[in-house]
């Protein structure tokens, strides 16, 4: 588990996470007949069953879809939710011990990751200099990793460093004030919205757990304020000056006809393999020709499960996060909030379940904070 974080960030450079994951799968299955008549293997967290049911939900969408072959890769993509889901479900629960070990790995999978993307970079500078003065996918290129994915990848990275150790000195809190900096200069550098607006409210987080609360929300009033004034330079300075009005109205037509298509398959959706091809036919009607020339999907995970799965299946994955929030409040997690920030915001703002980063960060991470047994002590 640890060796898939660790290479979690390099997924679509080396190929071996699948090989990896379906090794987990097996091993789990291993552990579960060999400790199948022991009296403790019965005593198991069920919530990852959510998991399974969101899988089961979007699979059998597949029999009232007419694009069979287009289902089936659907289907393929978001495997990794399943056997995560199975995976963690068949062991004992993962102590806090284990849980450091494989955020750790992680974490140190991210940086690997931005060393190795600047590394590149600063040898091609010469024949390529976008990667330094641009940044954006000129600078994730090497890793074929979209900004907005690698800007949540590295937030959550930190989130782990921030959970895990504690900062009991001043020179401690110098030092993460000024990692935190680094942060949120590498986010604009990435050029990404949703990482920027994830930033904002886990900082938010952070802060709230230091500080008192009135000097949060003398924080928060004078971000509003600053926001509300610099609106359309803060946007320039992440796009580097690309037009950004365009795109965010090309996002609302892209909502506007995701749900004008929801309103006519409330229930079950049109099926998994179907829904590319009916959202291209509302782009159509409406006149949006750019939809259709890019196949854009929903740009929203939410809209995207609606439309493909109906209410069911929005209500399948709601109910994940629902599970995650509940075990956040009674064990007193932060380290959950994190997660649930990063993946629920970047789910507003794109189809996170349709690219292999966004099912990988989304099945792993669900399906370990799901497991976890926070009352486990260290030693165990």
């Amino acid at each position: 588990m640890a060796f898939f974080g660790l290479l979690m960030p390099f997924s679509l450079i080396l190929n071996i996470n699948a090989p990896i994951l379906v090794l987990i799968f097996l091993l789990s299955c291993a552990l579960y007949y060999k400790n199948r008549n022991n009296q403790i293997s019965k005593n198991r967290n069920y919530s990852l069953l959510s998991m399974v049911l969101f899988f089961v939900i979007v699979v059998l969408s597949m029999l009232y879809s007419e694009e069979i072959n287009t289902g089936l890769k659907v289907t393929l993509r978001i495997l990794p939710i399943f056997l995560f889901a199975t995976s963690f479900l068949l062991i004992e629960e993962i102590s806090k011990k284990s849980l450091k070990i494989i955020l750790k790995f992680y974490a140190i999978g991210c940086l690997i990751a931005i060393i190795y993307c600047f590394a590149v970079a600063l040898f091609s500078y010469n024949e390529n200099p976008l990667a330094i003065t641009e940044g954006f996918t000129y600078f994730t290129a090497p890793l074929e990793f979209h900004p907005s994915y690698f800007g949540i990848y590295t937030i959550f990275a930190f989130c782990i460093y921030i959970s895990l150790l504690d900062f009991d000195t001043l020179k401690k809190k110098i030092f993460i004030g000024l990692v935190w900096i680094l942060l949120l200069s590498f986010l604009v550098f990435l050029r990404s919205r949703a990482p920027i607006i994830i930033y904002f409210f886990i900082s938010l987080i952070a802060v709230s757990i230091r500080i008192r609360r009135i000097v949060l929300i003398i924080t928060l009033l004078v971000f509003i304020i600053v926001m509300f004034f610099n609106y359309h330079e803060i946007l320039t300075l992440i796009s580097n000056g690309r037009d950004l009005g365009m795109t965010i109205d090309e996002r609302f037509k892209i909502w506007m006809n995701s749900i004008f298509v929801i309103k006519e398959n409330l229930l079950a959706g049109v099926g998994i393999g179907d829904a590319q091809m009916v959202l291209d036919k509302q782009y159509f009607l409406s006149g949006f020709e750019k939809g259709i020339d890019h196949k854009y999907n929903s740009h929203n995970q939410f809209l995207q499960t609606f439309i493909s799965n109906g209410l069911i299946g929005l209500i399948s994955l709601l109910f994940v996060f629902l599970l995650l929030f509940q075990k956040a409040m009674r064990f007193k997690s932060v380290l959950i909030y994190y997660f649930l920030v990063c993946v629920l915001i970047l789910m507003l703002f794109d189809s996170v379940l349709i690219l292999q980063h966004g099912v990988y960060f989304f099945a792993f991470f669900a399906s370990i904070l799901l497991k976890v047994n926070f009352k486990t002590n260290e030693a165990q």
